[in-house]
């Protein structure tokens, strides 16, 4: 066989085809496999709050599900907005041989907004806030004095005496000197 021009040029476009074949076909094919994203506007929430599921795909008409329940359906996404019962709830988004899922936490209400109620941290009494549905962290009030410090108060309107800084940053009561002579007690 005998090299031509003809047949190197068609050679040479052999070549250039098996080559933008082979460099090219994998783009092709990831674009044809696609996928599916799940987002939801949060993945915690408080128990009679709503949130809101998005579901994008680039493999055709995304379907999303709450618990195995279809609440949603588009092309090429899909929204819902859902107030689940309290518990963990599966979300999913499929869309043909695509598919992403989540978890969806739903906390149960512990209290009315703006609730108040007693709390103890290291035996120091404080405050906690209901926010949200929870109550907040333990708020202790500003201490006022550092532990083990004493200041000197009057017992009775004659003894004199002292308040000691207890463990939570507050002074206690007012306890009589036991030397602590009272020198104009009983005179007018």
């Amino acid at each position: 066989m005998k090299l031509t021009p003809k047949l190197a040029v068609a050679m040479l476009a052999a070549l250039a085809f098996a080559t933008a074949l082979f460099l090219f076909a994998p783009k092709a094919m990831a674009a044809e496999k696609g996928s599916v994203e799940l987002f939801l506007g949060r993945s915690t929430l408080i128990e009679g709050e709503s949130v809101a599921i998005r579901a994008y795909s680039s493999c055709g008409d995304v379907l999303i599900y709450l618990d195995g329940e279809k609440i949603a359906q588009g092309h090429p996404s899909a929204e819902a907005v859902v107030a689940p019962e309290a518990g963990t709830h599966v979300v999913e988004a499929l869309a043909g041989a695509c598919g992403a899922s989540l978890q969806l936490a739903v906390e149960r209400r512990e209290c009315a907004e703006g609730n108040r109620t007693r709390c103890t941290v290291e035996g120091c009494s404080g405050v906690a806030s209901c926010i949200g549905g929870k109550y907040s962290d333990c708020a202790l009030p500003r201490k006022e004095c550092l532990p083990g410090e004493k200041i000197g108060c009057n017992v009775d309107g004659c003894s004199f005496g002292y308040s000691a800084c207890d463990s939570c940053g507050r002074f206690g009561p007012c306890l009589p000197w036991e030397d602590a002579p009272c020198e104009t007690c009983g005179q007018n």
